[in-house]
């Protein structure tokens, strides 16, 4: 047996030897107040539009007459890489839905103090922001009704996202699972973006301003306004193509506010700058995604099969 794998046994043997203890001696954080505890979402009270902004603000409200002690969401708490976990539970027609990419970086922060808070007898609080994440970074954009929930646990395993003596003092944790009352989101047509190819692309690098346009329709059924990306980057387009994402510089010039009416068109100025995308056989995509954090309509995207 090497000399590391004896290490690890011999600390595990020491965690659950200690575990026990704090079990005898009160420590150890039992399920019992969790059962007090339930996540209460406030959303929105009316529909609203497909690409703008909107909030869903869950809080923790203690029912019982103990106080509870639980994790805040921490780096990778929304992976399933932490003993505490938040999970978005979000369904559209009975379909549950997925989040359309996943974390780049496999690193995490360590655990602080401040990462556990208590929540005392009748006493509600904002679930704290951190990694929480917010369920329209789901694909929530088309319209449509949405379910939402939002579920908490906590599972005290040492070996999972810290060295073990470094994590005993989170045995005050209170251990298990929370789960909301869903909440229903109406999601409302809105702009909807649209890729334009002006003519059939051969395999290698080509400028995107020559094969395509962007353009953007008013499908809903009042006046929207749509900030087209200029100068002033209050809004900008990015591309994902070729199996590669870039963002988009915006183009020279002021920033324009337009009002659309109901079921209008309008094709924007050239949106691509002088970016040449390497577009590949098996590229058969192109994604643009425009963001607007000031706007009226925040977020919209638009996929369109290659044409060669």
């Amino acid at each position: 047996m090497s000399s590391s794998t004896f290490t690890k046994i011999s600390a595990a043997v020491a965690v659950s030897t200690l575990a026990a203890c704090c079990g005898l001696c009160g420590f150890w954080a039992t399920t019992d107040e969790l059962a007090s505890v339930r996540i209460e979402l406030t959303g929105p009270e009316q529909p609203v539009l497909s690409g703008s902004k909107w909030t869903i603000e869950p809080s923790f409200i203690n029912d019982g007459w103990r106080a509870a002690s639980l994790a805040a969401p921490i780096d990778g708490s929304d992976q399933g890489w932490r003993m505490v976990t938040y999970e978005w539970i979000v369904s559209r027609a009975g379909q549950r839905l997925v989040p359309r990419v996943g974390r780049g970086c496999g690193n995490t922060n360590p655990w602080r103090p401040s990462d556990v808070f208590a929540l005392g007898p009748g006493e509600t609080k904002p679930v704290p922001e951190g990694f929480l994440g917010a369920p329209r970074d789901l694909p929530m954009l088309r319209p449509g009704r949405y379910s939402v929930r939002l579920a908490y646990s906590f599972d005290y395993k040492p070996f999972l996202d810290a060295r073990p003596l470094e994590t005993l003092w989170l045995l005050a944790v209170n251990q298990g699972t929370i789960r909301s009352e869903e909440v229903v989101v109406e999601i409302l047509p809105s702009l909807e973006l649209q890729i334009l190819q002006k003519k059939p692309v051969e395999e290698g690098e080509i400028d995107l301003n020559e094969y395509f346009a962007v353009a953007v329709r008013n499908v809903s059924g009042e006046p929207l306004q749509f900030a087209v990306p200029g100068a002033d980057r209050r809004s900008s387009l990015s591309v994902a193509a070729s199996g590669s994402y870039f963002s988009l510089d915006p183009p020279t010039g002021d920033a324009a506010e337009l009002t659309l009416q109901p079921g209008e068109v309008v094709e924007l100025p050239p949106m691509f700058g002088d970016r040449k995308v390497e577009l590949q056989q098996a590229s058969s995509d192109l994604m643009v995604t425009y963001r607007a954090p000031r706007a009226q309509i925040s977020t919209l995207e638009a996929t369109k099969p290659i044409v060669r």
